[in-house]
Order: C-alpha cells, then structure tokens, then sequence
C-alpha cells in the first residue's frame, strides 16, 4: 500500500491497480440528517464509492472512491443534480 498526500487536502491510497481516494468535500443546502442520509444512499450507489459520510452540522461530506471509476468532479455534479451546492475540496 502506497499513500500519497496533495496539496488539496485528500488522500490517495495505491491498493494493487487501483488507486483510491479520501477527499472531504465543502457542501452547501444540507439542513437535516434526512439531508445528510440523502446524500449518503445517492453516492453510495454509485461505480467506484467505497465509503461516504455526510454530516449537516459541518456542511461537509467525506468521499472515499476508486479514481478509476469515478472522480471529484462527477460527484460534484450528482451532488449538485439533488439539490446540494458544493465548494470543492476542504
């Protein structure tokens, strides 16, 4: 296992062929659990996310997923597509 560390404040991990990535991501509309558990059965549903933890207290939604199938951007979008603003990487 090989864990590297960018300057966008995610992790990435080298786990064989497939490099997975821990990124907490700045998110915007969420008022409620209902909210955060919203997000967490959306994402959690899609190709390559391995792990998600939303909280509506810090606006805040820790993603960890295989950069092979998925990226920050396309769960950018399909946060955004539900009604959530994000503001990126924290």
């Amino acid at each position: 296992m090989v864990i590297f560390k960018s300057n966008q404040s995610d992790e990435k991990t080298a786990i064989g062929d497939s490099m997975v990535t821990e990124s907490t991501l700045k998110v915007l509309g969420m008022t409620c659990d209902g909210c955060s558990s919203r997000i967490e059965k959306v994402l959690s549903k899609m190709e390559g996310i391995q792990e998600v933890k939303a909280s509506w207290e810090n606006d805040t939604v820790y993603v960890k997923f295989e950069e092979s199938k998925v990226s920050v951007n396309v769960i950018e979008e399909k946060l955004k597509g539900i009604g959530f603003t994000t503001e990126g990487i924290l």
